[in-house]
């Protein structure tokens, strides 16, 4: 059975009488501003209301104008008639909607009444009233009827929450210049002290089997997109993770295979082209780099480069490549380990700056005029390992060092 009118504010004849009269008030002093000529007795005769009542507001109305408030004739208008049993005066109300707006989350409405209750024993406190409870003034419960009515007269409503992704928050920009000045002088250190053959960099980039161009040229208002056919979807990637250094020398290109074991690499294997023949593979359940193909591509890849000697080796903030067994094993072999800022590798980190970038391009467009010329040409693990070393060996040593020049580590 729903509730009788009498049980809720909104619906009640009482309720709506005070707001009939209110809006009269508001009338009248609306037309006295505009009017000020007339008197206020006459004003209240027209419209049957007190007249003694009319100018206790329109004294109100000129105090709450003095003030500066926005709209003084509803201030004025309201009836503040059984105001002396209110649980909140109108600036604490005001400070506990403050409360309520400026929580992060949002505050629920068990929230709204935990906060309000605490307000009240606060105000009690500093008032230096007896917080006893007593059968005249019972203990403030904020209950849900009072909870309801707040909202209403501060206009708050109880929305369904939407959650907003932000991302981390900025770092200090004085620390940040502090960590980009940290890592470029450990670079060129590290050039100076190991020379520009010995410092090295190594950066994951993933090459798809099917890699068109972003954009395809077709009719105007044809209102059909590019069409691209491809029996290869692009999430089925191959890892690749080129190293360069700051003598412009490029160390064997090398990719990983998603699979769990060596039989995946077949696939790359067989009939492979003598481009294909140049990359090391390796493979991962993920398909993804981790500590061990690390550990293995130092064995495989720096250790034969470096013969012997010291070097240094610039990577980003992966995970996988400071576990502590990455780090002793690149310490065995005395290879300086040194970690781009973070959020930083497109500003600072060699192959990120102006060397991946054009290589991606370079595939691209072997992929087109390979589709081009075969229109039945495959995609395929094999042929995107094939573009990706021919992109890679087409970089010449002159673009590679001018990597180094664009993230600041070399002049």
């Amino acid at each position: 059975m729903g509730r009788k009118s009498r049980d809720t504010q909104r619906g009640s004849r009482v309720y709506k009488e005070k707001r009939k009269r209110e809006s009269l008030y508001e009338e009248c002093l609306r037309f006295k501003a505009s009017h000020p000529g007339l008197s206020l007795a006459s004003i209240a005769h027209t419209k049957s209301l007190c007249a003694r009542e009319l100018q206790r507001r329109w004294r109100r109305y000129n105090e709450a104008k003095a003030k500066g408030e926005d709209a003084p004739h509803i201030i004025a208008g309201k009836d503040r008639r059984g105001g002396h049993n209110r649980a909140f005066t109108v600036e604490q109300e005001k400070l506990l909607k403050q409360l309520c707006l400026a929580s992060s989350p949002a505050m629920t409405q068990t929230e709204l009444q935990q906060t309000s209750i605490q307000l009240k024993r606060d105000v009690t406190v500093a008032s230096s009233r007896s917080v006893r409870e007593t059968r005249s003034v019972p203990t403030f419960v904020a209950s849900p009827r009072f909870l309801t009515q707040f909202k209403r007269r501060n206009h708050l409503s109880s929305h369904r929450r939407s959650l907003k992704y932000v991302s981390q928050s900025a770092p200090d920009p004085i620390e940040q210049e502090h960590t980009i000045l940290t890592y470029v002088h450990e670079a060129r250190d590290a050039i100076d002290k190991y020379g520009a053959r010995n410092t090295l960099n190594m950066d994951e980039t993933p090459v798809p089997k099917c890699e068109h161009p972003i954009t395809g040229i077709v009719e105007t208002n044809s209102g059909r997109a590019a069409e691209c056919k491809t029996d290869a979807g692009n999430r089925l990637n191959v890892t690749h993770f080129p190293c360069i250094s700051a003598s412009g020398k490029k160390l064997q290109m090398c990719a990983i295979i998603k699979g769990k074991t060596p039989r995946t690499l077949k696939k790359i294997i067989v009939g492979a082209s003598p481009a294909v023949s140049r990359v090391r593979l390796y493979y991962s359940q993920s398909g993804w780099i981790n500590a061990g193909i690390v550990i293995r591509w130092l064995e495989d890849v720096i250790k034969p480069y470096l013969k012997g000697s010291a070097g240094a080796l610039i990577l980003d903030d992966y995970q996988a490549h400071w576990t502590d067994e990455v780090k002793q094993a690149a310490a065995n072999m005395n290879v300086e380990l040194i970690k781009v800022p973070p959020g930083l590798t497109s500003y600072y980190q060699p192959l990120d700056v102006s060397f991946n970038g054009p290589m991606t391009k370079a595939r691209q467009r072997m992929w087109l005029h390979q589709r081009l010329i075969h229109p039945a040409y495959k995609d395929s693990h094999q042929n995107a390992v094939e573009r990706a070393q021919l992109a890679y060996q087409g970089i010449s040593r002159e673009a590679t060092i001018e990597a180094w020049r664009k993230a600041f580590l070399v002049d």
